[in-house]
């Protein structure tokens, strides 16, 4: 017997409880098909998966989200005994994605797509791995995998390996669950296919535990909704949206360490005079770059430090050595630091001043140490207030950390 409750999300049609065998009490693993006109695909999953179920010693509710179809796919759906949850319009595989956590019941949720392309007879594997770790991935094998679609995955993927630490193989495949608890900390933003690219991401700064099985790839059921130019282009752009908060240590640490040692080199090498080697010069314009260089080096790792406190502070990431090493002593150093530096340029600064006072106020040469007074001064500046800010972060992060 169905019946149907009211729902406060504006972007839903309706909710329909299709399934006497489960009640919300009673559920340990909640599994989520999003599905966007796949009237050939759906049946196909949802008879699959119904075969399995009954052989799993875990109660299982299924939950069909139907983002704005325009063919039959929420009328099959209804004919199946499971949850059926209709967005008005289409919004994207992550928006059905979060409507289905939101009516989810279980402690444990796996997401799967809707084409008949994933085993079912894997969801009683994933579901029991689960209690052991946080999240479980699948590693597609690639014989029904189109070409463009392959190489597009293992540039993607490679490109998550290296800038976000992930372990696995195969991040964007379509069958993975999650324990609630690391599903409730991830706070999911993505609206589109970007969605798991945007959870491996996540969980993988964060430290869970992520286990991958390998698995066998059906062939689709239907047309496919990935675009893969235009969807691969979302997909990256939300890698490094998320990379800022994540991963600051390459966004703004690694950059900035590189920025201050090549400044540190060019203005060593032309601070007295220019430089010649190979044919090329480098003058007074190079010194004025190695120094600008250096000052912006240092205030990008500062940034880098403190994004990844606040990332740590608010449980984005795990810690990590850079900011274990960064404590208050530390800071009262780069405090101290930053009034040395600040006095030495003031007193260049005077010593300039009064050299050009003797000449008359007329045309001034030393130009270089002119340079360096700025950069004492600015630079001496550019610790304290760093420091300062540091502070602030360093102290509300031992306090959580306490």
């Amino acid at each position: 017997m169905q019946s149907k409750r009211s729902t406060s999300f504006k972007t839903l049609n309706h909710v329909e409880y299709n399934s006497p065998v489960m009640n919300d009490e009673t559920v340990d693993t909640s599994i989520i098909l999003p599905a966007y006109n796949e009237e050939e695909g759906l049946p196909l999953t949802l008879q699959s998966i119904l075969k399995v179920l009954p052989e799993a010693k875990e109660r299982f509710e299924i939950l069909v989200v139907d983002d704005g179809s325009t063919d039959n796919t929420a009328s099959i759906a209804r004919s199946f005994p499971c949850k059926v949850i209709s967005h008005r319009k289409n919004m994207g595989k992550g928006a059905a994605i979060i409507t289905g956590i939101r009516n989810a019941k279980g402690r444990k949720i796996i997401f799967m797509d809707a084409d008949n392309t994933y085993p079912a007879e894997e969801i009683p594997r994933i579901s029991r791995e689960l209690d052991t770790v946080d999240m479980v991935l699948t590693r597609r094998d690639s014989k029904n995998i189109r070409l463009l679609n392959l190489l597009g995955n293992k540039l993607i993927s490679s490109f998550i390996r290296l800038l976000s630490g992930f372990k696995g193989t195969d991040p964007l495949s379509g069958l993975y669950g999650l324990k609630r608890e690391l599903i409730e900390k991830l706070d999911i933003e993505s609206r589109d296919f970007a969605v798991e690219a945007e959870i491996v991401v996540k969980a993988s700064r964060m430290g869970s535990s992520i286990r991958e099985l390998g698995i066998n790839y059906n062939e689709r059921a239907g047309v496919s909704k990935l675009k893969p130019f235009k969807d691969g282009f979302v997909i990256i752009k939300t890698i490094l949206g998320l990379l800022i908060l994540y991963n600051p240590l390459v966004t703004f640490f690694l950059p900035g360490a590189v920025l201050l040692l090549l400044g540190m080199v060019i203005s060593a090498l032309t601070f007295r005079k220019p430089f010649e080697a190979f044919g090329v010069r480098l003058d007074i314009h190079s010194f004025i770059f190695g120094v600008m260089s250096f000052i912006i080096g240092f205030q990008l790792m500062i940034n880098g430090i403190i994004v990844d406190l606040y990332a740590i502070r608010h449980k984005f990431k795990k810690e990590d050595r850079l900011v274990k090493a960064l404590n208050l002593r530390t800071l009262k150093y780069l405090l101290c630091a930053g009034v040395v530096s600040f006095i030495i340029g003031a007193g260049i600064s005077v010593d300039s001043v009064i050299s050009w006072v003797k000449q008359g106020f007329g045309y001034y040469f030393e130009t270089r140490k002119v340079i360096t007074a700025l950069f004492f001064t600015f630079f001496g500046l550019q610790m304290i207030f760093s420091a300062l800010a540091g502070y602030i972060f360093v102290r509300e992060y031992l306090k959580k950390s306490r």
